[in-house]
């Protein structure tokens, strides 16, 4: 901000520049103290290896759609014994799902939380959401559909270190990046897949077990991917956020 009269206010209105420095604006009405921004860079980190750890397993799960392929959609052609083995197999690859699904989802909504609550200092002063309702709407049926979808999206969009200013009219008139939107549509087009493979896959009549088992290895196929795709999600949108605070912070961006 070299060169740049003093007296701009920062974006929530809470800091005035006086010619070197930004200063507290004394102007200001009094307001609810404001938390300090913070990175999410070391929550993101923890959904990576969680996200990574869940794609490792839903591979293995492909790999036991593979044999039950082979065996024409019955375990039990393989004998009593490679059958036992391959349900232990199963079991491992179940606990390693959810074990890693499961403190997954907790530093997703922790960096959500982490983002949203940022979002003041970045320009956006006006979050659709508070931090605790960003991660409480992930959790409402039907809801959830869309909604860690939009509240990641309001960030990414509040994120463009083009432009200081990122109320919601200027957020909504953003388009929205393919990176994001095939994301989720991976996502949920696997999650509701899956309900209809899995059932084919349980099924006492060999020939249905079959199709199951293709459909389950597209599936498992598609929910991976999903996953590396939020992997480059969340380390996108983070380094997004964390770019803008610098040149917001150093004064490079007015």
């Amino acid at each position: 901000m070299q060169g740049t009269p003093p007296g701009q206010v920062s974006p929530d209105g809470r800091w005035m520049w006086n010619g070197t420095q930004w200063v507290p604006n004394t102007q200001a009405p009094a307001l609810r103290p404001l938390a300090p921004y913070e990175s999410a860079r070391y929550r993101s980190t923890f959904v990576v290896i969680f996200l990574a750890l869940n794609g490792v397993s839903l591979l293995f799960a492909m790999v036991i759609d593979i044999i039950l392929i082979a065996l024409g959609g019955s375990f039990s052609a393989a004998g009593n014994a490679t059958a036992i083995a391959i349900g232990v197999f199963a079991l491992v690859v179940l606990l390693l799902l959810y074990g890693s699904l499961i403190p997954g989802v907790v530093f997703f909504c922790m960096w959500v939380h982490r983002i949203v609550r940022n979002m003041p200092w970045i320009g956006a002063s006006d979050p659709r959401w508070t931090p605790g309702g960003a991660v409480g709407r992930c959790f409402i049926p039907f809801l959830n559909l869309v909604h860690p979808f939009l509240s990641v999206l309001d960030v990414w969009r509040a994120s463009d270190p083009t432009q200081l200013r990122a109320e919601q009219p200027i957020r909504n008139a953003r388009p929205a990046p393919g990176l994001l939107v095939g994301w989720w549509a991976l996502y949920i087009g696997g999650r509701v897949a899956s309900i209809v493979s899995s059932r084919l896959v349980n099924s006492s009549d060999a020939g249905t077990a079959l199709v199951g088992a293709f459909a389950d290895l597209l599936v498992n196929l598609a929910i991976a991917g999903a996953a590396l795709l939020a992997i480059l999600v969340v380390r996108t949108v983070t380094a997004r956020q964390d770019a803008k605070w610098e040149l917001i912070s150093t004064g490079r961006l007015t």
